[in-house]
């Protein structure tokens, strides 16, 4: 029997690995993707997923710069804030954004049904173990 704890690290780690070998991003970079699927406009700022996704501004600036390196992420200054930038999702992030998520409902649905616990529906993410 294992903790919580450990069995959400035992899972993180998994799906690090499997995402890095796979599909070459990290899962917290597929987080930052996650960012553009739940706002209702195209474009983010930084500190919007900063505060949505509750990582530091190094890290999430960090995962930006290899996203836009990628070409999974535009980067552009905001006209209106010029201390800001807006970010975009390319075609490619999206394709990826896609595949990765497809990749974790299939890992999650591995480890959950290992367990007997009953389908839980994730408040506002739309569906059972919905990312």
């Amino acid at each position: 029997m294992c903790t919580i704890h450990q069995f959400y690290c035992t899972i993180h780690k998994h799906l690090e690995q499997t995402l890095t070998f796979k599909k070459q991003i990290s899962f917290s970079q597929f987080m930052i993707l996650v960012g553009f699927f739940n706002k209702e406009h195209p474009h983010i700022t930084q500190s919007k997923l900063v505060a949505y996704l509750m990582l530091t501004e190094a890290t999430v600036s960090r995962h930006i710069s290899t996203l836009v390196t990628k070409k999974l992420l535009t980067k552009e200054k905001d006209l209106e804030n010029k201390r800001s930038y807006k970010l975009s999702l390319t075609p490619k992030g999206v394709t990826v954004y896609l595949n990765v998520k497809k990749i974790i409902m299939g890992e999650l649905d591995m480890y959950l049904s290992s367990i007997n616990l009953p389908p839980v529906e994730l408040e506002g993410m739309g569906g059972m173990y919905e990312l």
